[in-house]
């Protein structure tokens, strides 16, 4: 902890206040990789640039459609979960009317 609390000092950025557990060396803090899927299927208006257009429609893929994290371009400093959700209610919507004019 107070090395990462020097690296934020050199760094210019302000000291972190440290809370006493995380100071007590006595207690193990677990530090696991971990990684976000935001932005592998990133969304674009234009398919040099994302692999998934506004509607999540994959470009030049028929049919298929990604609703999740990965589409969003960059990751937030919050749980995107509203947004997910938010992105696949509005597929939902799409695909619907989508079957509905070709039905």
């Amino acid at each position: 902890a107070l090395h990462m609390r020097d690296q934020f000092i050199k760094a210019g950025l302000p000291e972190p206040n440290l809370q006493d557990w995380v100071l007590d060396e006595t207690i193990p803090v677990p530090l696991i990789d971990m990684a976000h899927t935001s932005g592998t299927t990133r969304m674009s208006t234009d398919p040099s640039t994302g692999v998934v257009d506004e509607n999540c429609k994959v470009y030049h893929c028929d049919g298929v459609y990604v609703a999740g994290g990965s589409v969003l371009p960059t990751c937030g400093h919050a749980n995107p979960t509203l947004m997910i959700v938010t992105l696949a209610i509005r597929l939902a919507d799409n695909l619907k009317k989508e079957f509905a004019e070709n039905s």
